[in-house]
Parts: structure tokens; C-alpha cells; sequence
């Protein structure tokens, strides 16, 4: 894990230390956490995007048909039991 680590920090080829790791039977999670000492872990940002399709769509009556019906089904049906949400689904959607 050390040859990793020195790769890592550029005194050599990563990807050659890597596949001697491996051939010595380290895991991946070994081999990543030997690079994360010098490349720190990756962090994604999450954001949320909303309105993307809609907006696509304009002032379309359909999309509106359909968004009215997602929140009559939210307000009115989201403590129904499973056993009747298909039921119920099939009266709103249909």
C-alpha cells in the first residue's frame, strides 16, 4: 500500500502499483483508501433541478392534466395502503 501511496504523490506509475496490488490480492477499497491519503475522497455536489421537463413543454394542457393529478393523488391518497393504491391509481390515471 506504500508503493500506492508514493505513486500517488508522483515518485511513480500509479497504474503499475495499482495492478501489483491487485496481483498481491488487495482490495479495492485497500488500494482506495492508499490514494485517498494523497487525493483526499471525491465529494459530489447534489442539487436539486426541478421544472426542466415542464418548462420543455410550455404551456401544454396535458402537462397540466398530469401535474393536477400527481397532487390530487399526494393530498388526497399518500395514506392509503398499498393493497389500494392500485386501485386508486387506476381511478385517478385513467
Amino acid at each position: 500500500m506504500e508503493s500506492i501511496t508514493e505513486a500517488a504523490k508522483g515518485t511513480g506509475n500509479l497504474m503499475d502499483a495499482a495492478v501489483e496490488a491487485s496481483r498481491a490480492r488487495c482490495t479495492v477499497g485497500e488500494i482506495s483508501d492508499a490514494m485517498e491519503k494523497v487525493f483526499s475522497r471525491y465529494a459530489a455536489t447534489i442539487r436539486m433541478v426541478s421544472g426542466a421537463y415542464k418548462s420543455a413543454y410550455g404551456d401544454n394542457s396535458e402537462i397540466a392534466n398530469v401535474m393536477e393529478r400527481v397532487n390530487f393523488y399526494f393530498i388526497h391518497c399518500s395514506n392509503a395502503t398499498l393493497r389500494n393504491m392500485s386501485r386508486i391509481c387506476l381511478i385517478i390515471f385513467t
